[in-house]
């Protein structure tokens, strides 16, 4: 922690301050000059607020569903980190940590008999499956050699396709078909192969999932808005519930990557989805307060539209990603 200044003059407003805080603008009256070390401490600590917020919110989150929303809500908020700053900092270890341990399941097949993870293969046309069995070898074969053709004649970049494309006139430039098989053939020459082509759009695709579930949160509070419309809620609460949701699933989802490296991954992953489960509804019913019938369906309905919009919306960020990025 830093040294309290002897000084009582505010270094940033020149406010006479009695104790630690300038009551003018808030500033914490500490030595500036400090060594890396002392620095760096001084940030965690003014960050996880080192009056233990911190370490209180963490097993109130993983233990008590609902309690931190609740209290939040009621008007208790110095108890607690604040739940969008709780949110940043779970999302932002859980993705750090899993990029550094990827073990994608999925195996893509090319043309030339190689492997890497996944079925997902580019169908005709150029436009990319995902099938639980293998397509046939002369279908692939038939996408490959449309895209090597393609590629073969078209620019070197998406940029300078994109630039020529804007120069023809309206009547000659390709149709939304033909303009997608354009792109994916670029694309497909400059990697140099089908597994390379998939394995980089899943790795811009991974690093663009962070922003993509930040802003579908206001679509998840807008749905409990909607699921429970007839109490009357504020939707900054409901937002502060889905807030506090998130942050247990990248909590989870944090625990399962760690403890999955010493123990068995399916019984792990069984134990903790049924938790996972079992706290969701729980904090629905408090949070909520509605009998466990109501929560029950009101929550299975939730989860299923929320799941659905969140496959069709990552569906079309693949997809974007893979034909326009």
């Amino acid at each position: 922690m830093s040294r309290l200044r002897k000084e009582k003059n505010c270094l940033n407003c020149g406010h006479h301050v009695e104790e630690i805080y300038c009551p003018h603008c808030g500033q914490k009256n500490v030595e500036t000059h400090v060594n890396a070390f002392a620095a760096i401490g001084e940030f965690i600590a003014d960050y996880f607020h080192a009056d233990g917020k911190f370490l209180k919110s963490i097993p109130a989150l993983l233990f008590r569903p609902g309690k931190m929303t609740n209290e939040f809500n009621a008007g208790k908020r110095a108890t607690y980190i604040h739940p969008f700053r709780l949110y940043i900092f779970i999302s932002i270890i859980y993705f750090s940590i899993s990029f550094f341990t990827d073990e994608s399941s999925v195996v893509v097949r090319s043309s030339d008999g190689s492997t890497s993870r996944g079925r997902i293969s580019i169908g005709n046309s150029g436009f990319i499956s995902i099938n639980d069995t293998d397509t046939s070898q002369a279908a692939r074969d038939s996408s490959i050699d449309l895209l090597t053709e393609r590629g073969a004649i078209l620019p070197a970049t998406i940029k300078q396709y994109r630039d020529s494309v804007k120069s023809l006139p309206e009547s000659a430039r390709p149709d939304f078909r033909n303009d997608v098989i354009n792109r994916v053939a670029i694309k497909y020459r400059n990697e140099g192969s089908e597994g390379k082509l998939i394995d980089a759009t899943i790795d811009t695709f991974k690093h663009t999932l962070p922003k993509l579930l930040f802003f579908l949160m206001p679509l998840a509070a807008l749905l409990l808005k909607l699921f429970y419309i007839r109490i009357k809620r504020f939707y900054m609460e409901h937002l502060v519930h889905t807030l506090n949701l998130h942050s247990f699933i990248f909590l989870i989802m944090t625990i399962y990557i760690l403890l999955h490296l010493l123990l068995p991954g399916g019984i792990l992953f069984t134990v903790l989805f049924l938790a996972s489960v079992t706290y969701f509804f729980i904090s629905m019913k408090r949070v909520y307060g509605q009998s466990k019938l109501k929560t029950f369906v009101k929550g299975s309905l939730f989860t299923i539209t929320y799941a659905f919009s969140l496959a069709v919306i990552f569906g079309l960020g693949f997809l974007y990603i893979f034909i326009y990025n």
